[in-house]
């Protein structure tokens, strides 16, 4: 089979709705006797709010710059402090957790007195009121989850690979002839990097995109094949630039090398068929058009990544 006809193979055998990989994070304990430190701060970060709020009359401001310092210490400080309501409220004046983490300490508490002072005006009492829950922890994670698709994307890619028999390169493997695959977007950028090196493979797409990383090398006897993964539920709006990106990617040519773009969710259903976005249209007829000239090259789904594996494996 090849490349032209397993595209098609990947077109008539589409994309599950559900995928059955879930993206899940689970931040809460199975029981709420039970704490964890994400959940044990959040409830410190809700009683110092109620101290600012309460004493804030009575202190000084010397005084009331130490509560907002123990504040800022439980926000920056925790792991995942950014799905509690108290980050999620600071988004309503476009001060994001990861915006605000970057600042100098100084100039995040300065910010964040203004905000804190804002979150209790709009937000404290109507929390208590309604009563406050560690359950706010787990609904962000859950609606953070689409931001983590491309960590899953690699899991998903590395769990294909270990079914089909290929190892990952442990060091031990042969770099002029063995059988591996490595995750250069993880741990094994380094391997990478040494493996193209030595191999002298361009891979010139990586310096237009700021040296990206793919997200798998799988290597058998003398030929390489170098994986981009994308999720994707549909076309159009901001995710035009990372449908341009994945089929940019089979453009690359080098030899002894196969290049795969695999396209992983409903969009790649979408692309079935003379019907669809003219820009989706134009998408397929450019993966015909470039994989007809490079014919050592993939573009695929999940069906026709697993018929790949087989064929190297």
């Amino acid at each position: 089979m090849n490349n032209v006809q397993l595209f098609e193979y990947s077109l008539k055998n589409s994309e599950l709705l559900l995928d059955e990989n879930k993206n899940e994070d689970m931040v809460l304990t199975d029981t709420p006797t039970k704490k964890n430190e994400l959940m044990r701060n959040n409830e410190k970060l809700i009683d110092l709010i109620t101290s600012y709020e309460t004493l804030s009359k009575e202190l000084n401001e010397k005084q009331k710059d130490r509560i907002l310092e123990q504040i800022e210490n439980i926000m920056f400080t925790t792991s995942k402090m950014n799905y509690s309501a108290v980050s999620q409220y600071f988004m309503v004046w476009n001060q994001s957790h990861s915006f605000l983490s970057n600042l100098d300490k100084k100039d995040r508490i300065k910010i964040m007195k203004k905000l804190v002072d804002k979150y209790v005006k709009d937000r404290h009492e109507l929390y208590k009121k309604h009563g406050y829950s560690d359950i706010i922890l787990q609904v962000i994670a859950d609606n953070y989850s689409h931001k983590r698709k491309g960590v899953v994307g690699v899991k998903k890619i590395e769990q294909m690979l270990i079914k089909s028999g290929i190892r990952r390169y442990n060091g031990n493997q042969s770099i002029q002839r063995g059988t591996f695959y490595l995750l250069p977007d993880k741990e094994g950028k380094k391997a990478f990097l040494h493996c193209i090196q030595h191999k002298g493979i361009g891979f010139k797409w990586s310096k237009t995109k700021q040296n990206k990383m793919p997200d798998a090398y799988i290597q058998k006897g003398g030929h390489i094949y170098i994986v981009e993964h994308k999720y994707k539920k549909e076309g159009g709006g901001g995710q035009n630039s990372a449908n341009v990106e994945i089929v940019d990617f089979i453009r690359n040519k080098d030899e002894n090398v196969s290049y795969i773009s695999f396209l992983d969710g409903p969009l790649f259903g979408e692309l079935s068929g003379n019907y669809g976005t003219n820009k989706l249209l134009k998408i397929k007829q450019d993966i015909y058009s470039i994989l007809k000239r490079n014919k050592e090259n993939y573009f695929v789904n999940t069906f026709g990544f697993k018929k790949l594996l087989k064929n190297i494996a």
